[in-house]
């Protein structure tokens, strides 16, 4: 069978300050018509921009690229790399199309939905036409949304993670192309979105005729929905082999160590005596967000939170899980003093922790410290780390002739070289770049560490490595974490107590036994248990 795209002897190299940056090394691979390829390493490998350079989005000017990347076109092979702008757009526009890992990033959020998607058709066509509105919703229909004609108004943040990526799948299929790339799309997604979002991608590539690239650290999902699979490290690709005989790679240490974390393996119980001082306390809390109106559209009212009772007790890990749209971040925000509670109270040692934020944010902020799903949206891509992590000892009053030694102390205590001081977030890996997040939250020597999706965007073996640390860091610090995840296999590993949050409410709350031994339905779809529509 002839391939749709063919890459040959693929390198390129980066300019980073004054240092030149390997990060593809003479990668060879080939994609077949209506198969899903399989690409998979750990964070950093080189997956994401073996993406960019495939949709031809590398930096033109401090990129240096070789070799081959052959699409066919009109019954020949044409190399991408050496394509007119014209051709570049014209492969964009007809022959490839890409879907993040973050829907949020890659919308617009000052319009609607609707109005993205049928620009993607008008795009297509070459020409702006209101009659396309009716090949949106059927595009709505085709990735499975409940009530396209809501959606269609919708602006991105009214909508929960899996309609968000159900919206730029449909975004991606408005061009009809061949090749479609999904670059880590499910894991930022609860256990039951992830296998709807499978589901319909493997409907979609019957359906549409599609070739498929899909970019994961995943190796179990890899190994469910793929034909063959290419393991890539440091930028090299080491394996490429049929899933069906994925166990033979399993010798390989990049490999092994990839299945290994992925067991999850229970972290040892601590043995720290816990208190029951209580830290936290929500007690009846809810929070309505009104969606977007008009002269002509009254808003409607969404419930995110409804009336939560929970404690959060010193020195203990609780996570809290739920499905995307379940209402875990909007508790973050509450926690945080980003958003307020419409009603019911939130305190902190007794005090009205909003109160608190409000007028003594530096001082509540030594007390509360967050890290956030994006390691790379949370750090200054022009800061070096030292710079960054001086400059908030610096604010919380940290000595000028201290910082070095305290900042020096955060990177060991993160298990990070004193060589990171001097890095830019770009020459690091997700896992490192989130163990750097950690340490700037540690510089203030909080008491509560909220984790919001803080994994989820790693791989195994960093997803493994950040959650010892999170548990080191619980018991020599004594720190309390709020652990917020739609992985309940990390929930499971770190967690003394869990909390489900279910549409807005909070469903349970109690030990990891009780959590594996629940009958509810919604725990066992979370747990991976059995299947479940559309929510």
């Amino acid at each position: 069978m002839k391939p749709i795209i063919k890459i040959e002897d693929l390198s390129l190299s980066i300019q980073n300050q004054d240092v030149k940056v390997a990060i593809l090394k003479a990668i060879s691979l080939d994609v077949y018509p209506n198969e899903v390829l399989g690409l998979i390493g750990r964070s950093g490998s080189g997956k994401s921009m073996t993406a960019a350079v495939l949709m031809h989005f590398h930096d033109l000017i401090s990129a240096e690229v070789s070799g081959q990347i052959l699409y066919e076109h009109q019954g020949k092979y044409q190399n991408l790399l050496q394509s007119t702008p014209d051709q570049v757009n014209e492969y964009r526009r007809t022959f490839s199309s890409i879907v993040f890992q973050n829907p949020e990033t890659a919308l617009n959020p000052r319009m609607t939905c609707g109005y993205q998607i049928r620009e993607a058709i008008d795009i297509r066509k070459g020409k702006i036409s209101k009659k396309h509105e009716v090949e949106v919703k059927v595009l709505l229909n085709q990735v499975q949304i409940n009530d396209p004609e809501r959606i269609y108004q919708s602006y991105p943040h009214e909508l929960s993670g899996g309609q968000l990526q159900r919206v730029v799948i449909a975004i991606a299929l408005a061009k009809s192309p061949r090749l479609l790339i999904a670059d880590e799309l499910t894991s930022s997604l609860d256990k039951t979105t992830e296998r709807e979002i499978i589901n319909l991608l493997i409907r979609l590539k019957e359906e549409f005729d599609l070739s498929i690239v899909f970019i994961s650290h995943d190796l179990k999902l890899v190994n469910q929905i793929c034909q063959r699979v290419a393991i890539i490290d440091q930028g090299e690709i080491i394996a490429v082999s049929v899933t069906a005989d994925l166990d033979q790679l399993d010798k390989h240490p990049v490999v092994k160590q990839l299945i290994t974390a992925q067991s999850y393996p229970s972290i040892p119980a601590q043995d720290i005596l816990r208190t029951k001082e209580e830290i936290i306390s929500l007690s009846s809390v809810s929070k309505t967000y009104i969606l977007s109106r008009s002269i002509f559209k009254k808003g409607e009212r969404v419930l995110a939170l409804d009336n939560i009772n929970f404690s959060i007790y010193a020195s203990e890990i609780v996570g809290l899980v739920g499905e995307s749209g379940s209402g875990k971040s909007t508790l973050a925000k509450l926690l945080t003093g980003i958003e307020k509670a419409d009603n019911g109270g939130i305190s902190i040692y007794g005090k009205d922790i909003w109160k608190s934020w409000q007028s003594r944010r530096k001082d509540t902020s030594k007390l509360i410290q967050i890290v956030f799903q994006n390691p790379h949206q949370s750090l200054n891509p022009k800061q070096k780390v030292g710079d960054g992590i001086a400059e908030i000892l610096r604010a919380h009053g940290t000595l000028r002739e201290n910082i070095m030694d305290e900042a020096l102390r955060l990177l060991s205590e993160v298990g990070l070289s004193d060589s990171f001081l001097i890095k830019y977030p770009a020459q690091m890996s997700g896992g490192e770049q989130q163990r750097i997040c950690i340490a700037k939250a540690l510089a203030v020597a909080p008491e509560v560490l909220i984790c919001d999706e803080c994994v989820s965007a790693l791989d195994s073996v960093s997803k493994m490595e950040i959650l010892n640390l999170l548990t080191k860091l619980n018991q020599d610090r004594k720190l309390s974490i709020l652990f917020i995840s739609h992985d309940i296999n990390s929930i499971s590993a770190i967690c003394d107590r869990v909390a489900v949050l279910q549409n807005a409410k909070l469903i349970y709350v109690g030990s990891q036994v009780g959590l594996q031994d629940s009958d509810d339905p919604y725990i066992k779809g979370l747990l991976g248990h059995e299947h479940r529509g559309q929510t």
